[in-house]
């Protein structure tokens, strides 16, 4: 059901690119002047809301886990100050010194074994709830998305007389709410994924740099 979701939500994106491709390759046609590359107004508005509640309840939610990997990089990092105070950005994160390509300065000399070891276990331990948190957004999302369904079916039933358009157009109009709050639903979700398969890649890292650690020592 989980993949079901997913296919249903990247066909349309997948779809909407072979049509770019195809117009790229029929251009004398003018069939540029048939496709809009931008989103409509309402449509734009629709989409930031979601991106803006799903970012919120985002950080709300795991932002434990994200002050613990804050943490371990500024063991790495040096910040910038300003009058012996530390520069802070518009959303009260640290600004940290870069150098003279913009890249943040990493100093891995200053980075120690308890450093590591402590970063490590304090993951863990956020996993151990961060993971249910994922799936309880993935099993919500699918319930949104069979609201929606359901929602669609009395739309379609509402049309006792009309062409197969008509109810499609009838059905969809009567779940087009539920659709938006299954989409919003499932962004919170791919997020919070996209998220926990991060957070275990970095895991990852940090045992393969104690395992280069303790080799060199020996």
């Amino acid at each position: 059901m989980a993949n079901k979701l997913v296919t249903d939500t990247s066909v349309p994106v997948a779809e909407a690119t072979a049509i770019a491709e195809e117009a790229a390759l029929i251009a004398e046609n003018n069939i540029f002047n048939k496709i809009r590359f931008s989103w409509r107004p309402e449509d734009r508005a629709i989409l930031d809301r979601i991106r803006m509640s799903a970012d919120s309840m985002f950080a709300d939610a795991f932002e434990v886990i994200i002050e613990v990997i804050d943490r371990f990089y500024e063991c790495l990092r040096v910040p910038e100050q300003r009058n012996g105070v530390v520069v802070k950005d518009a959303t009260g994160r640290t600004v940290w010194k870069t150098d003279d390509h913009d890249q943040i300065i990493e100093r891995w000399d200053q980075m120690t074994g308890q450093d590591i070891e402590m970063t490590l276990a304090n993951l863990e331990r956020i996993k151990l709830s961060l993971a249910p948190q994922v799936n309880s957004l993935m099993l919500e999302a699918l319930f949104a998305r069979q609201i929606a369904g359901d929602s669609s079916d009395d739309g379609w039933m509402g049309v006792l007389d009309g062409t197969q358009g008509d109810k499609q157009a009838a059905a969809n109009r009567h779940s087009k709410v539920e659709r938006f709050h299954a989409y919003f639903r499932f962004y919170l979700y791919s997020q919070a994924d996209t998220f926990l398969k991060e957070v275990n890649a970095f895991i990852k890292l940090l045992e393969n740099i104690r395992w280069w650690q303790i080799r060199t020592q020996k």
